[in-house]
C-alpha cells in the first residue's frame, strides 16, 4: 500500500499546475534537503522508516527532480531500501526504477501542456479547499513563513507553494519529511537535473502491474484503476 499511497500523492501534487501556468511556484528556483521518518504497526508488525530526499527546481517548479533514499526495517525480517528519483519537466514525468535501470515515462498533458499565466498559489489553495483541506494557521520552517494545511490525515507547510514539511498518520502508520535546509532563488547545475542513461518506457504498464501487485480487494483496485484514469494513465 506505501506504493499507492505514495503514488496518489505524486498525482495530487503534479496535477496541481495542470491548468498551464508558468509559475508552479512562486520562487524561481530553490534545493531543499528533507529527512524522511516514519513508522507504526503495519500487519501486525513494527516498523521503522528513515531517509533522506533532495529537491531542486528551476523555471519556477517547470523543471524538477526529487531524489530520495529510505530505508525501511520491520520486525523479524532484513532491512529494504529504497532509492527513488522522479523528474518533473513541462507536464512530463519521469520515474526512474534504479534496480530494473530503467525510466518509467509519462505525458501528463499529453503533449498539451501549454504555458499561460495563472495564480499557481491561490489554485493550489482553492483546490485544497474545494478538496476538504483546511488552512490552519502559519508557522516559520528555516526562517521561512509557511501555510499550515490539513487535508485527509495529512499536514502540510507550504512555503510560496513549496512543501517544507508534510506529516501524515494513516491507518496507525506516520510519515514526516521536513526540510533541514532550503535555499531559493539559487543557480543550479544542469547536470543536477540529469537522468541516469537507462531505457525509457510508458508508465501505464507500470501502474497496472503495481495495482495487481497490491493487497486489495477488486473493487478497492476497480477504484484505484479509475483514479488513475481520471490522472490519464491507462487511456
Amino acid at each position: 500500500m506505501k506504493y499507492l499511497s505514495s503514488l496518489f500523492m505524486a498525482c495530487v501534487v503534479l496535477s496541481m499546475p495542470l491548468l498551464g501556468d508558468t509559475k508552479r511556484y512562486e520562487v524561481s528556483s530553490g534545493e531543499i534537503e528533507y529527512t524522511i521518518e516514519g513508522g507504526g504497526k503495519m500487519i501486525g508488525m513494527q516498523t521503522s522508516t528513515s531517509g533522506t530526499k533532495t529537491v531542486v527546481f528551476q523555471d519556477w517548479g517547470n523543471v524538477e527532480v526529487s531524489e530520495s533514499r529510505e530505508t525501511t526495517k520491520m520486525s523479524g525480517q532484513q532491512p529494504q531500501s529504497e532509492h527513488t528519483l522522479v523528474k518533473f519537466e513541462d507536464g512530463k514525468v519521469y520515474s526512474v526504477d534504479f534496480e530494473d535501470k530503467v525510466i518509467y515515462f509519462h505525458d501528463i498533458m499529453g503533449g498539451g501542456y501549454d504555458k499561460i499565466s495563472q495564480n499557481y498559489t491561490q489554485y493550489g489553495r482553492d483546490m485544497l479547499e474545494q478538496n476538504g483541506g483546511k488552512r490552519v494557521g502559519s508557522e516559520k520552517l528555516l526562517g521561512y513563513n509557511c501555510e499550515v494545511w490539513e487535508w485527509q490525515g495529512m499536514k502540510m507547510w507550504v512555503y510560496k507553494g513549496v512543501m517544507l514539511k508534510i506529516t501524515s498518520n494513516m491507518m496507525g502508520v506516520t510519515h514526516t519529511e521536513r526540510a533541514t535546509k532550503a535555499k531559493f532563488g539559487v543557480t543550479i547545475p544542469s547536470e543536477r537535473f540529469a537522468l541516469p542513461k537507462y531505457p525509457i518506457k510508458k508508465a501505464d504498464a507500470m501502474y497496472e502491474e503495481a495495482l495487481e501487485g497490491e493487497d486489495m480487494s477488486e473493487e478497492e483496485k476497480a477504484q484505484a484503476k479509475e483514479l488513475m484514469k481520471s490522472f490519464g494513465f491507462g487511456q
